[in-house]
């Protein structure tokens, strides 16, 4: 798994070792923290990212509107960016990470709702997204998800939805994925995937059978949709809680909302039956883009989410609507001084057209059991292959 993964030693009832690996982050006020475990602590994760050069900010007036211009400066040709499970050191070269070549000019926004009712309406729509591996021995991969779609379709990284394209494999150990809600997280539903890029798994398949790989973000995306309760006798939902998403390109350094399941400080049976959802507010630090002059990438420093469990979290601005997708961070010894990282809606959005020849929004119109349903006999197979593959 990517970037926001934790590995512990846990004892299963039935004498099973199960391996948790988990997704997460810490710095500025924290909105609410349901689990009092879940406090900023000392601890040692070994995950590097070499630090880009800051981009500086400078503000000016101009009668009753506040602009803010962003001035570029070349980053460092080789970048360290890691995955959450990462203990191992490695310089990324297939993908360039650059500032933006640009000044971009921006307009302060004066509609923004209090966080604390921000807050309120973010929490429903996070979901825990959680793969049990049956065998010898219990392997559970966890991470974090936004719900975008009432209809039950989850953001998530495609670093924790490949596990799906694994269920059912006969050469592989037992492979289950759930959706799971609530403080603390119970398991509540069965997804199918909706889209997961290729180009990711193209640039990733190998590294599925290693302890700690490494990722930079790019294309780092995937679509689920809830499908049917785990329990027969619980009525399907006709409507999920869901965050709006916000598609256009970020053009400021503004203070924003992070959510999401860490479980950095959890261990042993905890993670199963005491994982809760935490939230915080912080600020963009850092903007940074992929290959052009967009801004992909958003540093959004430390804070209680700053641990490995919340990779797949929501980044959610003073509108309330969704910005970023969490996807790697930095190492240090507390969750304050870690630097979270997120890939934007507007990115996720450019590349998903780009793949598949249409924008989200236009996606979500369509029948999504059925758009469900074509990506697990004409895609799924072949993406599953190139994992198999990888995995020999």
């Amino acid at each position: 798994m990517f970037n926001l993964f934790n590995t512990i030693q846990i004892k299963i009832i039935s004498s099973f070792l199960a391996i948790i690996s988990l997704f997460s982050f810490n710095k500025f006020p924290i909105v609410e923290n349901t689990n009092p475990r879940n406090q900023d602590q000392t601890t040692e994760i070994n995950q590097q990212i070499k630090e880009p050069e800051k981009i500086t900010i400078e503000e000016t007036k101009k009668t009753e509107q506040k602009t803010t211009e962003i001035k570029p400066i070349p980053l460092p040709e080789n970048k360290k960016l890691v995955n959450t499970t990462s203990t191992e050191q490695k310089t990324i070269s297939s993908t360039t990470i650059q500032t933006i070549q640009q000044p971009v000019k921006i307009n302060i926004p004066d509609n923004s709702k209090p966080w604390t009712q921000i807050n309120t309406e973010t929490r429903p729509a996070i979901v825990n997204i959680f793969c049990i591996s049956e065998g010898s021995s219990l392997s559970v991969a966890a991470g974090s998800g936004i719900i975008i779609d009432k209809r039950g379709v989850i953001l998530t990284n495609s670093h924790v939805s490949q596990y799906f394209l694994l269920q059912n494999i006969p050469e592989l150990q037992k492979i289950s994925c759930y959706i799971r809600d609530g403080d603390p997280a119970k398991m509540l539903y069965k997804a199918k995937l909706l889209y997961l890029p290729k180009d990711w798994i193209e640039d990733n398949y190998k590294k599925l059978k290693l302890q700690n790989p490494l990722g930079t973000g790019e294309f780092d995306f995937s679509l689920l949709l809830i499908t049917q309760t785990i329990d027969p006798q619980t009525p399907f939902p006709t409507e999920f809680p869901f965050l709006p998403i916000d598609f256009s390109e970020i053009t400021e350094k503004q203070d924003v909302l992070i959510a999401g399941y860490p479980a950095g400080f959890l261990g042993n049976l905890e993670i199963l039956y005491n994982l809760y959802k935490a939230s915080a507010v912080t600020k963009i630090n850092d903007v940074l883009t992929f290959s052009k002059n967009n801004i992909d990438l958003i540093s959004v420093g430390g804070t209680v989410i700053s641990q490995k469990g919340s990779s797949g979290g929501a980044v959610v601005n003073n509108k309330g609507d969704l910005i970023g997708l969490v996807v790697t961070t930095t190492d240090a010894t507390t969750t304050s001084s870690r630097d979270l990282r997120a890939i934007t809606t507007a990115y996720i959005n450019r590349a998903f057209e780009n793949q598949k020849g249409l924008n989200i929004k236009d996606f979500l119109s369509r029948n999504l059991n059925v758009e469900a349903n074509r990506f697990e006999t004409e895609d799924a197979p072949n993406l599953t292959k190139k994992l198999l593959d990888g995995i020999k």
